[in-house]
């Protein structure tokens, strides 16, 4: 009976997963990337030679009055967070990206547990 209920409580939450994987394929902002990327906006800015206010200003855009990434700053960013410059312009191509996959393969494994748990 406690497998059934462990059932139907996922399966209930089943909207979560997928809210997580629609969101997982939207175009991380800045700021994600350069999280995702393991750095801090005082290491971007040095590896590319201004200062961390720089970085910040672009990384808040639009939210909390920052700049809009130009081609110049697209150029000097995208290589250190393993992104193409037109990518940080015009958004990822999120059909295709580990940002989906992560989120579906977390979803594949509560399933294979669900069935490994009704199995034995």
């Amino acid at each position: 009976m406690s497998k059934l209920v462990d059932y139907i409580r996922l399966a209930y939450h089943a909207d979560d997963a997928i809210n997580e994987a629609d969101s997982a394929s939207r175009t991380p902002s800045l700021k994600q990337l350069i999280r995702d990327a393991g750095l801090t906006n005082p290491e971007l800015a040095e590896k590319i030679g201004c200062k961390p206010v720089e970085i910040w200003r672009l990384a808040t855009w639009p939210d909390k009055g920052g700049r809009k990434i130009t081609p110049e700053w697209a150029i000097k960013i995208a290589p250190h967070l393993g992104v193409k410059p037109h990518e940080l312009i015009f958004g990822l191509d999120t059909t295709n990206n580990n940002y989906q996959i992560n989120a579906l393969q977390k979803e594949n494994e509560k399933l294979k547990q669900i069935i490994i748990d009704l199995l034995s």
